[in-house]
């Protein structure tokens, strides 16, 4: 409800499914600097945290996004070590949905 009307009429998981962008934070292993460039011109939002062998990657991005990333990864023979996934939760759902009031 806003201003007294229905803004949204649908079960909790069809109101969050509407964000198909997630964050996800990804932590690699041997990941080369060429992937990394590649990352942030694709993902300019993206932020990438690269140590020694060891690389974190943390950017919100859809399906077809994320299958872009693990594509690059594979093919330069990068390990995935972690995913980890943050999904909206109703308030951010709910704020999205009216506009942030």
């Amino acid at each position: 409800m806003q201003d007294g009307r229905i803004v949204a009429d649908d079960t909790v998981s069809s109101l969050l499914d509407m964000f198909g962008t997630k964050e996800y934070r990804i932590d690699l292993r041997n990941c080369p600097t060429s992937v990394r460039t590649a990352i942030n011109e694709r993902f300019p939002q993206a932020t990438i945290d690269a140590r020694d062998e060891r690389t974190i990657v943390r950017l919100a991005v859809d399906s077809d996004g994320l299958y872009h990333l693990m594509n690059r990864f594979q093919d330069a023979g990068a390990r995935i070590v972690d995913i980890a996934t943050d999904t909206p939760d109703m308030k951010e759902a709910f704020v999205e949905v009216t506009g942030g009031e």
